[in-house]
């Protein structure tokens, strides 16, 4: 009766109740379509459920690792590529429970226009795969048989836009042939595919997997989650426009079409049978086959356990290896002790029970294997009985040093060891509190040595039997006993010693191992597998049956009494529980109410912001303001939900919202839109709590913006065109007036009659001459104003005097005095062009600077100079410097240093547009103080720096800068 009390306590401490349908989580590779069809119809037809499930379905997220998600145990299952033979052998704990697709669907695909040939013909070609290099591995492989070497591709990162196939921006693209060829079938777009399984490598995909954990642990669940999922994978594929309706109303969130669905089952259907009439099926020479292919590729070093790795189980655990050797060696020996109750013993009808014995029915049922159990006395015996070759098997412990010729299985079975004292010993929260007290221990217990390693500092007592411990703490001999918890609660109710009591648990375990005799390494095989593949519920099941079995005739009826109080204790304790946890719920609904109101304010502040926000949640949008809808032209907010950042822009801007992304950059930067292509300002920012991590995205479209922009460039052009008119007319001024005095001398000889044939010669000869420059000045103004801007190799001191031969009449006219110090062979590979505009522009501001100050101070100093790769351009003005207030910001839109109506503010923005964006240079501006051989100036300097050609021999070094 105590006893029976005393496990119903136990039962209810330690076990929870479950609802009628375990919770269990799938995480897909990819987004919803056909490719998961299976697990789709599984839950929906009620598979799961039937076998107790209740399984959600998550859906692929951008950057999740699935491998780490279900190693984590975030997610129970798992659907990977064969990638996950890599990650076995890098020693995860992951396990292939089935197939679903015989060979992959991943192939690669050309257009038919392109004249591509397998192998050395799509050397110098364009493939575009995923940067992840496992996931393109038998596309890699494809090649190589085939006497292509992939190096001499260019490989681009893969936009998953199909466009960049049909448009040619690539050659080949990775793709699934249950996708892609349907797009351009139906906008009749002829193409070539190359499929690694014509090739010979017919790889396995979409493997559902699972973390040796959760085998270990679950096993049966795990089983019932594979056979339910087969199940529905198979009503899938016998009932696809059943599937395809189901997905079009509720799994379609890439808005697919049914005959695209369709088209997509068809073809997985074609890959799910592929050489195979079962569904899921995976065998240890396909995957020996497929590591080999990795180990090839330098991605797989150390060999794989196919037996470990591969979960052959719905009721089929063995290899036909073992399978075979279990048929040989049907009855195996084992060594039971006749009195170690409740772990074992041999009862009146020499049956053989306790713990240990219902783990080896167990294995038997697991295995097939049959256990004949014969009585001995010890160890010692077992020994003697093992070297005879009458035992081959034990279970429970060994003393430690005493296993001679006996191998250990693994630990099925531990138990917590634990404190006991008396009635009035504190509970003990760890030893080091303890260690004054006399403490005993069972003597050549695993455990006791366990102890006795960890803490030498520490005198134990060595007691020869739980019992004569027992005996000992109550009679005051010993201040505490430590020994396992199951023994040692079944022994003082035998003994009625009910004045001690558990107080408290050591950080130790004790282990229950199977000992194989080392002439039997196939059997400790079997058996290892056997305990690998007993689930926690068996466990379970194991432990309150001994923990409820009467197999003790002592009864203590004063104990009752005990048990009693302690369920009414535990009564109201529950009652307390339960009034406590209704007035947390009222507390919580409270709270929950004020939450609701404050995410309704706080949607109602975004929504009015005039700029476009997103809130993304692990790379998917969680959230959208109404300002951000109308920029992207969305329908509504459910349009936009779920989806990518990607989703939302050009293919053209992807890279770089992907850099700012992977770096947590909050810097702004344009990107452009995916429906019409509209420029726009983005900048995010990363938020992290405690469980949360989110990215904030602020659009704002530059639309109008740019056309603004636009019309200010016009205006300024004109401002430009109008100073360059000056220029011009400053320019003939010279030729112009000696064309006129020669014409005018050659009238007057003609009217006089004085005319002279060579003197006519010179005269003409002078006249030719300078139409000759206004023709030359007339080209390189043209050539200045052009926008036709092309790049090549030109010599930057060239292009500054052509600058200053444009400008020397108006420099002239102004009483400017010009400095040069100009190195030769200065060759730049940029748009002289763009420099001279860039020149012509900071010139005009300085000469206008000069204007301001009296002429016999007018000074420009231009100064170029290699430094490194470098070229370094320097031109100072002695105006009297640029006011500070607009130094920092001199080169922003609408800052001007002329008068307001003199200039638009947009010159130097321009300039430094030009400079940085165009030529990919450098621009700076600075108050400087300068000399020359009679006297000091005061005045700006503005630096341009520009990359030197790199086909052009690098100076040596020494060059300095005298600036």
């Amino acid at each position: 009766m105590y006893r029976r009390c005393r496990a119903l306590i136990y039962s209810i401490f330690l076990t929870t109740t479950l609802s009628a349908d375990e919770k269990v989580s799938l995480q897909l590779q990819w987004l919803h379509q056909f490719q998961f069809a299976g697990y789709y119809m599984a839950k929906e037809k009620g598979f799961y459920h039937d076998v107790g499930l209740d399984v959600s379905i998550k859906e692929y997220v951008h950057g999740l690792d699935v491998v780490e998600e279900v190693l984590s145990t975030r997610v129970d299952f798992g659907v990977g590529r064969t990638s996950i033979y890599i990650d076995r052998s890098e020693g995860k704990d992951v396990v292939a429970l089935a197939a679903i697709f015989q060979t992959s669907p991943m192939v690669l695909l050309g257009l038919a226009s392109s004249d591509l040939q397998l192998g050395v013909g799509l050397e110098g070609k364009t493939i575009m795969v995923t940067a992840e290099a496992r996931s393109s591995v038998p596309l890699m492989t494809m090649i190589k048989a085939n006497g292509g070497d992939p190096q001499m591709m260019t490989q681009l990162p893969h936009s998953f836009d199909l466009e960049d196939l049909i448009t040619k921006k690539t050659d080949l693209m990775a793709s699934y042939i249950s996708n892609e060829p349907f797009r351009l079938e139906s906008r009749g777009i002829d193409y070539v595919v190359f499929d690694p399984k014509d090739s010979g490598f017919d790889f396995y995909d979409d493997l559902l997997f699972t973390s040796g954990e959760q085998i270990r642990t679950k096993h049966l669940q795990t089983r019932a989650f594979k056979e339910a999922s087969l199940k529905g994978w198979q009503y899938a594929f016998d009932n696809m426009g059943e599937t395809v309706d189901l997905i079009l109303h509720k799994y379609n969130t890439q808005e697919r079409s049914a005959a695209e669905l369709l088209y997509e089952a068809k073809a997985l259907k074609r890959l799910a049978y592929y050489e195979t009439k079962q569904i899921g099926v995976m065998t240890a020479k396909k995957s020996q086959r497929i590591s080999d292919a990795y180990r090839v590729m330098g991605l797989v070093t150390r060999p794989i356990d196919m037996d470990v790795f591969l979960h052959y189980e719905c009721g089929h655990l063995l290899t036909p290896e073992d399978e075979l050797w279990v048929k040989e060696h049907r009855a195996v020996g084992y060594a039971g002790f006749a009195s170690r109750l409740p772990y074992e013993g041999f009862g009146k009808d020499g049956s053989y029970v306790g713990i240990i014995n219902e783990y080896i029915g167990l294995i038997e049922t697991k295995t097939g294997l049959g256990l004949q159990p014969r009585k001995v006395k010890d160890h010692a015996e077992v020994v003697k009985l093992g070297r005879e070759g009458k035992i081959e098997m034990i279970g429970g412990t060994f003393p430690k040093g005493e296993e001679q010729d006996f191998v250990p299985s693994e630990v099925f079975r531990r138990t917590k060891v634990i404190f006991v004292g008396r009635g009035d010993q504190d509970y003990v929260e760890k030893i080091d509190h303890v260690r004054s007290k006399k403490l005993g221990l069972i003597d050549k217990a695993r455990y006791s040595s366990e102890l006795r390693k960890r803490h030498p500092e520490i005198t134990f007592f060595e007691i020869k039997s739980i019992g004569k411990g027992l005996e000992d703490v109550a009679d005051g001999s010993l201040d505490l006993l430590l020994a396992p918890i199951d023994i040692v609660t079944d022994t003082m109710a035998r003994m009625g010693l009910h004045e001690l009591k558990v107080v408290g648990k050591s950080e130790v375990e004790t282990e229950q191992r199977f000992y194989i005799h080392k002439d039997r390494p196939m059997l400790l095989k079997i058996v290892n597998k056997a305990i690998a593949y007993i689930d926690e519920s068996e466990r379970d099941a194991i432990e309150k049956k001994w923990f409820t079995q009467k197999y003790v005739e002592r009864v203590d009826y004063t104990s009752l009494w005990i048990s009693l109080a302690v369920f009414v204790s535990l009564g109201l304790l529950l009652l307390y529980r339960q009034r406590w946890l209704t007035r947390y719920n009222e507390e919580l609904l409270a709270k929950q109410k004020e939450l609701a109101a404050n995410n309704e304010e706080f949607s109602a502040l975004i929504n009015t912001s005039p700029q476009g926000l997103f809130i993304f949640e692990h790379e998917c949008c969680v959230d959208i303001n109404k300002a951000a809808i109308s920029i992207f032209a969305l329908k509504d907010k459910a349009a936009a939900l779920g989806k990518e950042p990607y989703a939302f822009f050009s293919p053209r801007s992807h890279v770089l919202v992907r850099e700012h992304i992977e770096q947590h950059s909050d810097e702004p930067y344009e990107a452009f839109s995916a429906k019409d292509d509209r420029p726009l300002l983005i900048q995010g920012r990363n938020i992290e709590t405690s469980k949360r991590a989110i990215r904030i995205v602020s659009i704002v479209d530059l639309t109008k913006v740019k056309e603004q922009e636009r019309i200010i460039s016009e205006q300024s052009k004109m401002v430009s065109l109008g100073e360059m008119i000056t220029n011009i007319s400053h320019h003939w001024r010279q030729p112009l007036a000696v064309i006129g005095m020669e014409a005018n001398s050659i009238l007057a000889d003609i009217d006089l009659d004085t005319i002279e044939i060579e003197q006519l010669r010179l005269d003409v000869s002078e006249i030719a001459r300078q139409t000759q420059q206004l023709s030359s000045s007339i080209v390189d103004f043209g050539y200045l104003v052009n926008d036709d801007l092309k790049s090549g190799t030109f010599d930057l001191t060239h292009s500054i005097e052509k600058v200053l031969s444009m400008q020397s009449s108006k420099l002239a006219a102004s009483g400017i005095a010009v400095q040069k110090e100009l190195e030769e062979g200065l060759l730049v590979n940029s748009y002289e062009r763009a420099l001279l505009q860039v020149f012509v522009n900071l010139i005009d501001n300085a000469c206008d600077a000069l204007m301001k100050i009296d002429v016999h101070e007018r000074v420009l100093l231009i100064k170029a100079v290699r430094d490194g790769d470098k070229v370094i351009v320097r031109i100072r003005d002695s105006g009297g410097g640029i006011d500070k207030s607009l130094l920092d910001k001199l080169f922003e839109p609408y800052t001007t240093t002329k008068h307001k109506r003199a200039g638009t503010g947009m010159g130097l923005y321009f300039v430094y547009k030009t400079v940085m964006e165009k030529l990919e240079g450098e621009i700076n501006a600075k108050n400087v103080l300068f000399h020359d051989s009679e006297k000091q100036y005061e005045g700006a300097e503005i630096t341009v720096i520009v990359g030197i050609d790199e086909r052009v021999q690098r100076p040596k070094e020494g060059i300095e800068d005298e600036i």
